[in-house]
């Protein structure tokens, strides 16, 4: 699995205050790997941030900046926190040139939707055992794939999607605080997963390389 294809989740970070800082994404992307990160609006300004913001968060347009800047080419996963963000998105990413195959859309309201869509940006879906949004199935680039209680057939449905000719981005086991070595097993015995449309985010971006690059 190529690194850009490790989605670091919420960065590069070894301790919880550093999830979401410049520090811990602009590390994850140097090193070559994807990222997941929040995106929120706060006096006019899209920010960086999971939880409500504080005022010292990062901006977006900072962060583009160093990805294009770096000349990066990893996947940035971008998590929509807030209704009505999508001129602005759109506004900052194409002011820094950023390709739409590097980069996706998801988890906003199913009625804002319709606005990424409109705007002509990269949207993903998601699939759970709580969420079925096969009505997007046609006009999405493809599906987050996650799996809160540990009961849904994650990986059935991602092998599945990915037959179909769909992204497929994986949500890791420890997001939800359980144990990741029989889903990454899984994942690395079956061909279907090294495909160049799947993605997997994890807290263990470093880990998961040297899991799937050594064996």
């Amino acid at each position: 699995m190529k690194k850009s294809n490790i989605l670091a989740h919420r960065g590069l970070w070894f301790c919880e205050e550093e999830k979401n800082s410049s520090n811990a994404l602009f590390k994850a992307l140097d090193l070559g790997f994807g990222i997941e990160t929040d995106v929120r609006d706060l006096c006019g300004e899209l920010i960086i941030s999971h939880d409500p913001p504080m005022g010292n968060d990062m901006l977006l347009k900072d962060l583009m900046g160093h990805y294009s800047v770096s000349n990066s080419s990893s996947i940035l996963a971008l998590n929509i926190k807030s209704d009505g963000l999508s001129a602005k998105l759109s506004a900052i990413l194409r002011s820094h040139h950023i390709n739409m195959k590097n980069y996706f859309v998801f988890d906003m309201s199913v009625p804002d939707m319709r606005s990424y869509f409109d705007a002509g940006l990269t949207v993903f879906s998601r699939v759970s055992e709580y969420e079925n949004q096969r009505k997007f199935f046609k006009q999405q680039a493809g599906i987050w794939v996650d799996n809160f209680s540990g009961t849904f057939p994650q990986v059935k449905t991602a092998k599945t999607l990915l037959k179909d000719g769909y992204s497929v981005a994986l949500v890791s086991p420890e997001l939800h605080g359980r144990n990741h070595e029989g889903i990454w097993a899984d994942l690395l015995s079956d061909n279907a997963f090294q495909s160049e449309k799947f993605y997997l985010c994890t807290d263990f971006p470093v880990d998961a390389y040297k899991f799937f690059e050594v064996n």
